[in-house]
Parts: C-alpha cells; structure tokens; sequence
C-alpha cells in the first residue's frame, strides 16, 4: 500500500501515532488484495485518492488520549477508511468529478459502473476486517455510522435546488454527509480505550463540529479555491444545484432582485465558465464567504471545547494526544485544500 503524505503543520501530530498508523496502513495493504488483477487494480488505486487518513488519525489520537491503542483500534481505523474511501469513490459518481487528489476519479478512468462496485465492494471488506473485534457496539457504531452518512447524502439529493433551506437543515445534511463518520472515528478511539459513556460523548461531539466545519470550508473552496492546490474538480457544487452556505447566506440576505437573477443562473441546465466566475465574485463581495467561514470557525471553537471539558490527562502521552487533536483543529481551520 502506497504511503500517504503527511500534511503539512500535522507532522508532530502524526508522528504520535506513526507506529500505529503504519500498522493501518499494512492491514489496508494486506486486505486489499484481489486474485482478479482488474479488480486489484482499482481497489488499490481507490486508496491513492484518499488523502489525509483523518479519520483513522482521529480514532488513533482519542485512543491514545484515553488510555492506549489496541490491535482493536487498527482494525476500527482500517474499517473507517475502507468506508470513507467508499464514499469518496461514490460521491465522485454523483458530482461528476473527474479527478482528486490530481489523480482521475475511478468513474473518469474506468467507468461509473465499476466505480459504483468498487466502492460497495470497500464497503463489504470493511465489515469483514473488524469481525474479529468481537464487539457489539463497534459494529453498531460502524454501520449507524454508515447509516448516516448515506441519509446525509440522500437528503442533499432531495433538496438540490432548494435555495431557501435555512441554517438548521444545512446543518443536519454535513452532520450526516460529512462529520457521521469523523464522530464515528472519535467515538471507536474513546470506546476501544475503555473510556467512560460521559468521556465518549465529548470525543464524539468534537469529531461532529469538527467534521461540520470541515464541509463548510469544503463548500468555501469549492468555489473560490485553486484546482491546482485542492486537487480536484471544483464548481461542481453550483453545477449540480447544491444549496451549499455561501449561497444560502447570500440569498436569505440580499434584494429581491439579486436574488431572482442568481435563482435564474442557478435553475439553469448548463452554467458557463463566467458565470460561475460571476457567482464567486458576488459571494466574495457580499461578504457570503466570510459568513460561512465565520459559521466554521464557530464550530471549530465548539469542538475544542468539547476537548476541554473531557477529564485532565494522566499522563505526558495523553496529554500529547490531546494537544494533537486541537493542532488537527487548527489545521482545519486554516487548510486550503
């Protein structure tokens, strides 16, 4: 298995779980193995889009900050990534994306039918790999997880187009979409270590703000980020009618005329390369963006609270892990890609 990048700014971070994460990394290495070389071929290459592993770094962390990692851990991390890689190949599907992490999506370099099985099939190996933990909860933790996420994702799908959604359901979208299976991975870390319910809980609500926050920055670059620095197809959200926040601030706040010719731009088969240089030109100058960041920068603040309010540290490796998870948070904030 290809080794990943560590981002830049999370190196000491990392580097507190490096053993550990190695040891994930040679689990997905040996698991993803095929005897159809065609097959092998794009479920290894599925993990070359992946990218950060936060996920599995997240579970690892809490673990550590809540008394120590077991081989239990590594296999709940290796379950974690199968599915977020998952739902990465999918999500690629239903946007039309056609490369991440500078590299064509499965459905651009195959094709959207083996795209769609490649990603039921990490699916399925992910349920196999944490069978041995022989937890309950782990497994119920996993799939309400999985649940989740894909309500997440049906609920965008039904309200595309629908530029009134205020905050609320914004809200409940990215906490399904996106921050599911980043509370999951906090939750398994504090679960596996054997941590109290009341513990759990505040791990928990950290990994949903800052997977929240994570999608609204998500949402911001996708309009105005670099397709060079972020590595993938960016304005897909505008292209398949997503009320991201940006769009709904803007909308909820200016004139009735402004907002009829966005809506007329929006409602629109086809949107032209200007005009989508137009739309992120209007959500900078009306200080739509700024908005949205400030609502990430909220739940950002939120999320390390929640670290706060978890029980003192015992020792220097809990106290490490602890100070690493707040660095992920600052890393989110600041990220451009």
């Amino acid at each position: 298995m290809t080794e990943f990048p560590v981002p830049a700014g999370l190196e000491r971070a990392y580097q507190l779980i490096q053993t550990e994460l190695n040891h994930v990394t040679d689990l997905l290495g040996n698991t993803l193995r095929h005897y159809y070389p065609e097959i092998d071929a794009m479920v290894r290459y599925s993990f070359l889009l992946g990218g950060k592993r936060l996920r599995p770094v997240l579970l690892l962390l809490v673990g550590k900050a809540t008394g120590g990692v077991t081989q239990e851990h590594i296999r709940a991390a290796a379950a974690l990534e199968m599915i977020h890689t998952a739902s990465l190949v999918h999500d690629d599907i239903l946007d039309g994306a056609t490369f991440r992490r500078h590299l064509a999506t499965i459905n651009a370099e195959w094709d959207p039918k083996s795209a769609v099985l490649v990603g039921d099939l990490l699916l399925a190996q992910a349920m196999l790999v944490i069978t041995p933990c022989n937890d309950i909860n782990v497994y119920r933790l996993l799939s309400h997880a999985c649940f989740t996420t894909c309500e997440g994702e049906l609920l965008q799908t039904t309200t595309r187009s629908r530029f009134d959604m205020d905050l609320a359901q914004y809200r409940a979208i990215i906490a399904g979409k996106t921050a599911a299976l980043l509370e999951c991975a906090c939750r398994l870390g504090a679960h596996l270590s054997g941590a109290e319910s009341a513990i759990i809980e505040e791990y928990a609500l950290f990994g949903q703000r800052l997977g929240m926050s994570f999608q609204i920055i998500d949402d911001i670059l996708d309009l105005v980020g670099n397709e060079e620095s972020t590595g993938k197809t960016l304005g897909t959200d505008i292209i398949n009618h997503k009320p991201t926040l940006p769009l709904i601030h803007y909308l909820s706040h200016c004139g009735a005329g402004e907002r009829t010719d966005l809506l007329a731009i929006l409602a629109s088969d086809t949107i032209s390369a200007d005009q989508l240089a137009a739309i992120r030109t209007l959500l900078k100058e009306s200080g739509s963006i700024a908005a949205a960041r400030a609502e990430a920068d909220q739940l950002l603040t939120e999320a390390v609270q929640q670290l706060d309010k978890s029980v003192p540290v015992a020792t220097q490796e809990q106290k490490a892990s602890r100070l690493a998870l707040e660095e992920i948070a600052q890393f989110v904030q600041k990220r451009n890609h």
